[in-house]
């Protein structure tokens, strides 16, 4: 069984780096890898030596290795007879109390680390609440539906440490994470959507529906098109697109296309007027046709 078990299930064994902020990301990702092994199988060898074995970082091998390898084994199954006494699992009439726990010796040897970084729950509970305080907010560019999800893991985490917010908590700090701008008509809006009903879930819905391509819009405007390509007038079009020309308004309208002007002073006279696009061939057409209806 232990050749079963060699270098390429030791390689996707998580490593910690020793950072105390990194310390909950790094029991996530144990929590990940154990959820992938059928535990059961482990019971022939020393799943929390080879856990230790796998740490790359200096200050958490020694750390680590200041513990006995004994001192992780699994927690093994108990039986109990018929009256309640402890047996051995082969015993006759043999009762399973209480199963085993393959993967104890691990998370014994994590609870080592947080405690050697001075992690304990208080300690913990200030962290992840500093945390959410500072740093919750939605990104530049992050989808709305993104950041709900980072939302209510920090929500859940705090929960599991006995830091809980009301519902309408949730809703108020929600609404004033979403880092839609500085323009107030979106708040407005999305306040008008909820009406009398402030509930997290109500506001959650209608941010996702009125503002479900905010991030694309933020995105246009850090990345716009074309904007590591030339600006010179000489540029080509793209393919399959006609030349459109951009102008500020000059406040005066432009002549009318009759007959009785000349081609040079009607192309001149359009050419400072552009509201929207102006696509220069079908400018170039009408004022051809000008000319023709004149002659």
């Amino acid at each position: 069984m232990g050749d079963s078990w060699g270098e390429a299930f030791d390689r996707v064994i998580p490593q910690w780096d020793g950072r105390a902020e990194s310390i909950r990301q790094h029991k996530e990702d144990v929590s990940w890898w154990l959820a992938g092994v059928d535990l059961s199988k482990t019971a022939s060898f020393n799943l929390a030596a080879r856990y230790v074995r796998r740490q790359q970082h200096p200050g958490v091998a020694a750390r680590l290795r200041a513990l006995k390898p004994t001192d992780l084994e699994f927690t093994r199954a108990k039986y109990v007879d018929t009256d309640g006494f402890a047996v051995t699992a082969d015993a006759a009439g043999a009762i399973l109390d209480t199963p085993a726990i393959y993967d104890a010796g691990v998370w014994k040897a994590v609870a080592f680390l947080e405690k050697f970084i001075f992690m304990d729950k208080t300690s913990k509970r200030y962290e992840l609440r500093d945390a959410f305080y500072r740093d919750m907010r939605r990104q530049p560019g992050e989808r709305l539906d993104s950041f709900q999800v980072r939302f209510e893991k920090e929500l859940a985490d705090l929960d599991a440490l006995d830091v809980r917010f009301e519902d309408a908590d949730k809703a108020y700090f929600f609404r004033d994470r979403l880092n839609l701008g500085k323009d107030s008509q979106r708040y407005e809006l999305l306040d008008t959507a909820t009406g009398a009903d402030p509930s997290y879930e109500t506001l959650t819905t209608h941010a996702k529906r009125l503002f479900r391509a905010v991030h694309l819009h933020e995105r246009s405007r850090q990345f716009p098109s074309g904007s590591g390509a030339s600006t010179s007038s000489s540029s080509a079009p793209p393919t399959g697109r006609p030349a459109v020309a951009y102008r500020r308004f000059t406040g005066r309208p432009p002549p009318p296309f009759t007959g009785s002007a000349p081609r040079e002073r009607l192309l001149e006279a359009h050419r400072d007027f552009d509201v929207m696009p102006v696509v220069a061939s079908s400018l170039g057409a009408a004022v051809e046709d000008a000319g023709l209806s004149a002659r």
